[in-house]
C-alpha cells in the first residue's frame, strides 16, 4: 500500500496486514499475540525511510494526486527496531501517560520476543548490562503508569485486566509474592485459566514470558 509521509511528504510504501483473525493465535502472558505465517510486529510505529522521522499508524494518509504524480526515489515505511523506541523515551519530552504507555508496552514485547524465538537459551534474553538497566527501568515504569494512570473504563472485567497485567509485570520483576497478591484480587472466573499458569510460574520462581 501507498501512503504520504505526513512529515516530509514523499509517497512510501507498506505491506499492511488488515485481518484481525485470531483462529490459531498463540496468547501471550505479556499481552502479546503472535499469528502463524503473519508479520509479529503490531504495526503501530514507523520510520520514514526518506526523513527518519517516526509516525504512528494513525497519521498515514492516502497520497495526493500530485504526490503519485511527481517521480521521486522509492521509499519505505519500516518497522521500530528495539533501539528505536528505546531512542523515542531518551530523546523525546513524552507528556502523555499513554503514549509513554504505548512505546513501553512496545519495549516489554521486544525484549521478551527473544524468549519466543529462543526459549532454550535463556541466556540470549540480556545482551549487555546497559540493556539490564533499560529492562529494569522499563518494567519499573510500566507498573508506575498501570497503578496511576486514570483508566478510560471503569468496567470491572477491565480493571481485572488490567490487574492481570500489574501481575505480570510484578512477575517479570520477580516480585513474585507480589504478583500472587494481586491475581488474589481478580475473582472473575473467566481468568482461572491465566491466574493459575501465573501462579504455577511464580511457584518455580520463573520471571520470563509464557504462553497462556
Amino acid at each position: 500500500m501507498e501512503f504520504q509521509c505526513p512529515h516530509c511528504k514523499s509517497l512510501v510504501s507498506k505491506v499492511m496486514t488488515l485481518s484481525s483473525n485470531t483462529i490459531w493465535a498463540t496468547f501471550y502472558s505479556d499481552g502479546r499475540q503472535i499469528w502463524p505465517h503473519l508479520p509479529s510486529d503490531d504495526g503501530s510505529l514507523f520510520i520514514c525511510s526518506a526523513c527518519n522521522e517516526y509516525l504512528r499508524r494513525s497519521d498515514l494518509r492516502k497520497p495526493s494526486f500530485i504526490a503519485k504524480t511527481i517521480k521521486s526515489n522509492k521509499h519505505y515505511l519500516d518497522n521500530l527496531k528495539l533501539e528505536d523506541y528505546i531512542k523515542i523515551l531518551s530523546t523525546d519530552h513524552i507528556t502523555d501517560p499513554w503514549k509513554e504507555f504505548h512505546i513501553r508496552k512496545r519495549i516489554l514485547w521486544m525484549f521478551n520476543d527473544r524468549i519466543r524465538k529462543v526459549t532454550w537459551i535463556i541466556q540470549a534474553f540480556m545482551q549487555s548490562e546497559e540493556e539490564r538497566q533499560v529492562w529494569n527501568k522499563n518494567l519499573e515504569r510500566l507498573l508506575e503508569i498501570y497503578q496511576t494512570t486514570p483508566w478510560p473504563n471503569n468496567d470491572q472485567e477491565e480493571l481485572e485486566k488490567i490487574y492481570l497485567a500489574q501481575a505480570e509485570i510484578l512477575r517479570e520483576s520477580k516480585r513474585f509474592d507480589e504478583c500472587v497478591s494481586v491475581l488474589d484480587t481478580v475473582e472473575n472466573e473467566k481468568f482461572d485459566k491465566v491466574k493459575e499458569k501465573l501462579r504455577k510460574a511464580c511457584e518455580e520462581q520463573n520471571p520470563y514470558v509464557i504462553a497462556i
